[in-house]
Formats: structure tokens, sequence, C-alpha cells
């Protein structure tokens, strides 16, 4: 596992990453895991480590749009109902938009929410 250390920590090192965490499973367990560096850069006591969290951020809009698209495609999932038909949770204030906002919407930006929407206010 050395040698897979020195390897990583090159990585980072090399493109300038304060830190990072690396999992490596054979899908039935992690076989591989460590942390590598600081989680604040300005932070030199808080490192790095096995069960940090990190922020998703714009990464789950990839995953989210390319899964939603393969529903679709399979005509598992419609993206142009109402989101509100789909999660009944779903609310707004303003009765007729949560009525006209798809997922096509949600998707490409063009739904009216600001940017950190979630029912419950930012979660940073």
């Amino acid at each position: 596992m050395e040698i897979l250390d020195n390897k990583i920590k090159a990585i980072l090192d090399g493109f300038h990453i304060a830190g990072a965490t690396v999992g490596i499973t054979d899908r039935e367990r992690v076989v591989y895991c460590r942390g590598f560096g600081l989680r604040r850069m300005e932070r030199a006591d808080l490192v790095t480590g096995e069960n940090t969290l990190y922020r998703a951020a714009s990464i789950t809009k990839v995953v989210t749009g390319i899964l939603t698209m393969k529903l679709r495609e399979r005509r598992i999932l419609d993206i142009d109902v109402p989101v509100a038909s789909l999660l009944d949770w779903f609310s707004l204030k303003d009765k007729d938009a949560r009525e006209k906002i798809t997922l096509r919407h949600l998707l490409s930006h063009r739904s009216g929410l600001p940017g950190e929407y979630t029912p419950d206010g930012p979660r940073d």
C-alpha cells in the first residue's frame, strides 16, 4: 500500500490539491481507504481522514442528469410532467408555479427556483 500512498501523494502535489480521501472497493468491500492532506487550507490542524465528509456541490448535477435521461430513454420517467406530480412534498408559495415546473425545467436550470433551493433552506 505504500506504493499507492506515494503515487496518490504525488498526484495531489502535482495538481496542488490540498486534500482528498481515496477509496477503492472490489464491489463487495472496501479494500483501501486513506485520507491525504488538509480539509481546509487555512486550518493545518484539520487533516483529511477515512471518514471525512465532502460537499458534493455540482458533481451531483452530472450524475442526476445522466440517470434522469436514462430513465426517460427507457420510458420510465416523463421529464415534461410537473415535479409536484412526482414529489408530493414539493411546495412553493406560488401554487401556479408549483404545478408548472417540470424535470426538464430543473435539469436545464429554467425553473425559476433559486440556485440553493431546498424545502428547508440552504444546507451549507
